[in-house]
C-alpha cells in the first residue's frame, strides 16, 4: 500500500511529538528525510537512533529526532513502519511531518493505521474498535472494558457463536441434500439448537448493552413543568451554576447538557425546557426538544413542585414514558411533610424529597440515580457495543428469531437455513471475515483519530 504518514500525538505544545509512517517503501521516504549514521533503511528494527530531519527539497535542517523502525509483517499495521519522535511544539511537528509529505508519504486518513492492521489480518474489526474504546475510555472501568475487546476475548465469545450457526447449517444442508425428507426427530433438534444459540447470543448483546455506558457514558435527563426546579436541582447536582435560574417560568429554552461522572459511571446531565402547552413558539421548541431528548434517555429525574399538589401533568408524563424515573419531589423546604399526600402512581416509582435550592435530599437522589444506572447498566459486564456492533449483533438476533417462527409454523428446513445463513453472515461482518464493503469501513474507522 501506499506510504502515509500522520501525527500520532495531540497537536499542540509539549516535550515531543511523534509521528508514525507506515506502507510500502516507506524507508525509501524516511532515508530521504533523515540524516543518521545509520539510514532508516539500513537500521535494525525496534533499535532507537538519532538523526536530524532535513526538508527533502531545500536540505534545510528541522529538528533534531529519535527514529525507530519495524519491518513487516512484525509491526502494528503489518507493514513496514518508520516511527519519529520529534520536539513538541505545534509548528516543528508539522514541519517535520510536511517533510515526509514533500519526500512521496501521503497524510493518513483517519484510522488509516488501524485499518490497514485489520486489512493485514493483524486483528480483526471488534479487535480494531477495541482500540478506539480504548483511546476514549473516560473512567478505570472503560479502559478494562476496552481491553476485553482488544486482547480477543470479546472476538473469542462472538467466534464461538458463529462457529455453531455455521455448524447448524451444514448439518441442515447435508440433511437436505442426502435425505428426501427431513424427520420430525431432525427438526425438533434444529429447532432446539436456534433456541440455545439465540440464548447465548442474546446474553451476548445483553452483556454488550450492560458495558455501554462505562465507555460511552449514560444519558440522564431532568423533566418536569416550569419553574419546578428542574435548572436549581441540574446546578446543585453540578456543584456550580450552569443553567440560568429565575422566577420566571420557562426560562430553559433549549436543552443545556454537561458531562459528570456519577457512581463512577460517565453521565450526560440533562436541563430540558418546562413541560407545558404555550403560545411562545421558542418556548414550543424547547418543549419537543424536551420530549425527544427524554425518549433517548436511559433515566428521567421527573421534578415535582411540592408547593402546587396537584400533579396531573406529571402522572400523564409517567404514563407515557417507557425507562426508568426518579421522581424529586422539590421546595421540601417550603410544606409541612405531614400534610402532603403524593398519588399511589409516584409509589410504582423511587421517590425523594429535596430542596434543590438549600441542598437538602440531593445527596439522596445522587445514591438513587447511581443505583438505578448500575441497574440498568451492571458494572460487572466484561465489555461493551458500539452502535454498530450493537445493531449488527441485534440484525443477527433477528434473523434466528425468524428461522425459529419458520419450523414452528411448518415452513420448509430450508427457509430457516436461509435465515441462519444470513445470521452467520452477520456475525461474520462484526469480525471482518470474508469482503466488507468499503463503505462500512470508512464508517467505522471514521471515528478513530488521525495516527491512530
Amino acid at each position: 500500500m501506499e506510504p502515509i504518514a500522520a501525527l500520532a500525538t495531540p497537536p499542540g505544545i509539549g516535550a515531543i511529538a511523534l509521528i508514525r509512517l507506515s506502507g510500502d517503501d516507506i524507508f525509501s521516504v524516511a532515508d530521504r528525510v533523515i540524516r543518521s549514521k545509520i539510514r532508516p533503511s539500513e537500521s535494525q528494527p525496534r533499535k532507537v537512533y538519532r538523526g536530524i530531519v532535513i526538508d527533502p527539497r531545500s536540505g534545510e535542517e528541522i529538528d533534531d529526532v529519535l527514529f525507530w523502525t519495524f519491518r513487516a509483517p512484525r509491526s502494528y499495521t503489518g507493514e513496514d513502519m518508520v516511527e519519529v519522535s520529534t520536539h513538541g511544539g505545534l509548528t516543528v511537528s508539522n514541519m517535520v511531518l510536511n517533510a515526509f509529505l514533500r519526500a512521496g508519504a501521503r497524510l493518513a486518513r483517519r484510522g488509516e493505521f488501524t485499518q490497514r492492521a485489520f486489512l493485514n489480518g493483524k486483528i480483526d474489526l471488534v479487535r480494531a474498535r477495541g482500540v478506539l474504546d480504548l483511546i476514549e475510555a473516560k473512567t478505570e472501568r472503560g479502559v478494562k472494558l476496552a481491553r476485553r475487546k482488544l486482547d480477543g476475548w470479546v472476538s473469542s465469545r462472538l467466534t464461538v457463536i458463529n462457529d455453531r450457526l455455521l455448524e447448524l447449517a451444514k448439518e441442515i444442508e447435508a440433511s437436505i441434500n442426502f435425505e428426501e425428507d427431513v424427520g420430525d426427530l431432525e427438526l425438533q433438534q434444529i429447532h432446539d439448537e436456534i433456541v440455545s444459540i439465540s440464548s447465548e447470543l442474546e446474553k451476548f448483546i445483553d452483556e454488550g448493552k450492560s458495558g455501554r455506558a462505562y465507555l460511552f457514558g449514560a444519558r440522564v435527563v431532568i423533566v418536569g413543568r416550569p419553574n419546578a426546579g428542574k435548572s436549581t436541582l441540574f446546578n446543585a447536582i453540578l456543584g456550580r451554576e450552569r443553567a440560568i435560574v429565575t422566577e420566571i417560568p420557562g426560562t430553559t429554552r433549549d436543552v443545556v447538557s454537561e458531562e459528570i461522572l456519577i457512581g463512577g459511571m460517565p453521565v450526560k446531565l440533562m436541563d430540558t425546557a418546562g413541560l407545558r402547552e404555550t403560545e411562545d413558539i421558542v418556548e414550543r421548541i424547547g418543549v419537543e426538544f424536551a420530549i425527544r431528548t427524554v425518549e433517548e434517555s436511559d433515566l428521567a429525574i421527573l421534578v415535582v413542585d411540592a408547593t402546587l399538589g396537584n400533579y396531573e401533568d406529571e402522572l400523564e408524563f409517567i404514563s407515557n414514558i417507557d425507562l426508568p424515573i426518579i421522581i424529586a419531589v422539590n421546595k421540601m423546604d417550603l410544606v409541612d411533610e405531614n400534610e402532603m399526600q403524593l398519588p399511589y402512581e409516584f409509589q410504582k416509582h423511587r421517590v425523594v424529597r429535596i430542596s434543590a435550592s438549600s441542598g437538602m435530599g440531593v445527596d439522596e437522589l445522587m445514591s438513587q440515580i447511581t443505583e438505578v444506572l448500575h441497574l440498568i447498566f451492571n458494572p460487572e459486564s466484561g465489555f461493551a457495543l458500539s452502535d454498530f456492533e450493537l445493531n449488527v449483533a441485534l440484525s443477527a438476533l433477528l434473523e434466528l428469531d425468524q428461522a425459529r417462527k419458520r419450523l414452528e409454523e411448518g415452513y420448509p428446513v430450508d427457509i430457516a437455513s436461509h435465515h441462519i445463513l444470513r445470521a452467520t453472515a452477520d456475525l461474520s461482518k462484526l469480525l471482518g471475515l470474508g469482503a466488507i464493503e468499503d463503505e462500512i469501513l470508512d464508517r467505522i474507522f471514521s471515528d478513530f483519530c488521525i495516527g491512530k
